[in-house]
């Protein structure tokens, strides 16, 4: 019997531990910040958005293009920084149901000391899984792993003790707090304490405690508040929630005065310090509101909500992208009637299809054959993954082709990231062959498509885009201002040396005198799901309407012309960077892009109408199809694939409530890209029909990997660059690349 009470008391005291206390506290009533650390949780775990390579941010992250200790102590000193925010709202918002804390010489270092179980168990799985990483993807050596994780454990521990020590500093506590007659309140006092705020009243629901661990790691019972005055104890923590507050206010003002500065490469942190600084930001706002207002938060929440909102919709303030290059101060409409205008414009399509085959006739005559086959590349979508497998596939096709692949090509088509590769292999062919000291299969080009582009990005949406962009830039005479997709643009335009700097119209005359193969872009059209069809000169034959039966019913409007649409406006100056970012426009991640119609267009990644440019192909070959026909002996099309181009099927487990209510989504969202390939796979038999069986398609992969894949992301690993790279090496690119070259030759 006494053993059994004995055993009562143990487990009794345990769960009157205040770091036991506080850690279900959380589930009480700090269900935000517990689904901020599950979420952190599981991205270092691997759980969570795995697809776009979340957990390499955290495992492996890069700073001025290199892994070392400098980008893990700058990774550190973010995590420190959350933790604290995370700190110090808990503080702000629950500190006040544990009252004995007001009798403490250091309350809030005593605090932050004994909730410190989910942050001690972030840090060590951390430092696990960060080493596990490291060691067996990334292969790096244990010495150089360790240096890592001291350069972490050292930012986080600088960031930790700059804030526990402006807290220990300030705060007050019982002996150091003066008879309330006495006290002589500051202006931001006198502004912030009045009577009626919900700290002049303590909870009458307070959570008994009965030891602490104190800050020599010593266990101590706590002290009974009976024999102080309310009124002393208020005032402490009102004064402690002063300071924490003001703390919060400057950390944010600090941290926006720090985004000017991103003009500066130095100032480009890690993508997940950028992410983590926005959680903090969140975090410690949210606390600040609900510290100071309470019931009345969510009312509160929901006028600034509103009130930003409208004032964002203002002129000249409200969020909008633009494209460099062109003007803003003049529309053009864009309507269904307006647009059906444009598509019965005969004059306008037999003019662009004469001028199509002036083209295609120059090019002809650069071939050796009198019927040379006609080379169609399609390349996929799919971030900095595509983009390096596009470059390397160039390269690839190149050297089997004797160095003529570019001359034998006359049209690339694609979404995304592989046609930024394919866009950077264009124009690095363009200046070698111009005379530049160029050789565009040195894999130097390679690796510079591959550099990181998402910690710009990152920086700019956690610091700058969700507030007001204060900074602005003047391209070809016009002044827009800096965002996320202008740090998106500059990044690339400095990752590749400055070759995709320029102009679209630049390529005009190289395209058209059949020096360089002809690229189509085609941007998805938020507002109605059209394709924005935009090259170097205006292509109406790509959106031409057909009769769909014999009574001449006409099928709708697939695609819109960006030269036809944009005729009465100044567009020649539009900034190449700017089409390869609308392209390549992943919602979130990057901006999507306004244009100047009547109502107002939006446009977005071309993937999601057609993630490799398919659409564009067959439309352009079934239009000149007689030509084909007369001039070649035939089309070879190529598909660079940024994945495997094969359909698996998922298994189907027994379903839960929550998966059969999510399962219908999640599968069409993962097999929206299989649904293209089946469409389009119909179209190219039909194609195959027209062109009465000429027509090869050769498609090039990377193969699926079971323990090993890209991330669907702007940003790269080492391990990721070089399992792209040796895909090349599978046996069924090689036959594929064999095939190429035979049917060429």
């Amino acid at each position: 019997m006494a053993e059994r009470q004995s055993l009562k008391k143990r487990i009794k005291a345990l769960l009157y531990f205040f770091p036991i206390r506080l850690f279900f506290f959380h589930f009480r009533s700090g269900h935000l910040l517990l689904i901020l650390w599950v979420f952190l949780f599981g991205i270092v775990l691997k759980k969570f958005l795995v697809k776009y390579g979340a957990y390499n941010l955290f495992l492996y992250p890069e700073y001025l293009d290199r892994v070392g200790i400098l980008s893990h102590l700058i990774l550190g000193f973010g995590i420190g920084v959350f933790i604290m925010g995370y700190q110090i709202s808990y503080y702000i918002l629950f500190g006040r149901y544990f009252a004995f804390l007001a009798t403490l010489r250091k309350p809030f270092l005593v605090f932050s000391l004994n909730n410190a179980l989910i942050p001690l168990a972030f840090v060590l799985v951390y430092g696990l899984e960060m080493y596990d990483y490291q060691h067996h993807e990334q292969l790096m050596s244990s010495t150089a792993i360790f240096i890592n994780l001291f350069g972490f454990l050292l930012g986080l521990s600088l960031s930790i003790t700059i804030t526990l020590t402006y807290f220990t500093q300030t705060n007050l506590n019982i002996e150091r707090t003066k008879p309330k007659e006495k006290m002589s309140y500051r202006p931001i006092q006198s502004l912030l304490t009045r009577r009626e705020k919900w700290y002049l009243n303590l909870p009458t629901n307070e959570w008994r405690v009965g030891t602490y661990l104190t800050p020599n790691f010593s266990i101590r019972a706590a002290r009974g508040i009976e024999h102080y005055s309310k009124e002393t104890i208020k005032l402490v923590f009102m004064q402690n929630h002063i300071n924490a507050t003001l703390f919060d206010i400057g950390l944010i003002i600090a941290l926006l005065v720090f985004s000017f500065f991103r003009a500066s490469e130095w100032f480009i942190l890690p993508a997940a310090v950028n992410f983590l600084l926005l959680f903090s930001i969140l975090l410690m706002f949210i606390s600040a509101i609900y510290s100071w207002f309470k019931s009345w938060s969510v009312l509160i929440f929901f006028i600034l909500f509103v009130g930003y909102d409208q004032l964002a919709n203002r002129a000249g303030i409200r969020y909008e992208n633009y494209a460099y290059g062109l003007p803003y101060d003049q529309k053009v409409p864009y309507s269904n009637a307006f647009l059906q205008g444009l598509t019965s414009d005969t004059v306008a399509v037999q003019e662009d299809v004469e001028r199509e085959i002036l083209i295609l006739n120059r090019w002809k005559s650069s071939q050796e054959k009198e019927k040379p086959k006609l080379l169609i590349i399609n390349v996929s979508g799919g971030g900095s993954r595509a983009a390096l497998w596009a470059m390397s596939g160039f390269q690839k096709m190149d050297s089997v082709l004797d160095g003529k692949l570019m001359t034998k090509t006359h049209l690339i088509s694609g979404s995304s990231g592989g046609l930024i590769g394919a866009a950077y292999y264009r124009a690095l062919y363009r200046s070698s062959s111009s005379g530049g000291p160029v050789q565009p299969n040195d894999p130097m080009y390679r690796e510079a498509i591959s550099r990181d582009l998402l910690n710009p990005v990152a920086f700019d949406f956690s610091l700058n885009d969700w507030i007001f962009r204060l900074r602005g830039l003047t391209y070809a005479g016009y002044n827009y201002p800096q965002d996320r997709g202008y740090a998106f643009e500059n990044q690339l335009n400095k990752n590749t040396y400055g070759f995709l700097k320029g102009k679209l119209s630049d390529y005009h005359n190289a395209e058209k005198n059949g020096q360089l193969p002809t690229m189509i872009f085609a941007p998805s059209i938020a507002n109605d799901g059209r394709r924005m069809i935009i090259s170097t000169r205006r292509m109406t034959f790509l959106t031409k309407r057909y009769a769909l039966d014999r009574r001449k019913n006409t099928a709708l409007i697939d695609a819109v012309d960006f030269h036809q649409l944009f005729q009465p406006i100044k567009r020649d100056s539009l900034r190449y960077l700017s089409v390869l970012r609308m392209n390549a426009t992943f919602f979130y991640i990057l901006p999507i892009v306004s244009l100047p119609t009547e109502p107002r267009i939006e446009v977005l990644d071309a993937g999601f109408r057609d993630n490799l440019g398919m659409l564009t192909t067959l439309a352009y070959a079934r239009q000149f199809k007689n030509w084909i026909m007369e001039n070649t002996s035939g089309v070879v099309i190529v598909r660079l694939v940024d994945h495997e181009y094969q359909t698996f099927v998922q298994e189907q487990p027994e379903k839960s409530f929550i998966e059969s209510v999510r399962g219908p989504v999640a599968g069409l969202y993962q097999n929206y890209l299989n649904i293209q390939d089946f469409n389009q796979d119909l179209l190219l038999n039909q194609l195959n029909t027209e062109l009465e069986g000429k027509t090869e398609v050769i498609t090039i992969e990377i193969p699926k990997n079971e323990t090993r894949r890209a991330s669907l992301s702007w940003h790269l690993t080492n391990s990721e660059k070089k399992l792209i790279v040796e895909s090349f090496s599978a046996p069924s690119n090689q036959k594929a690349l064999q095939r190429l070259k035979t049917l060429m030759e």
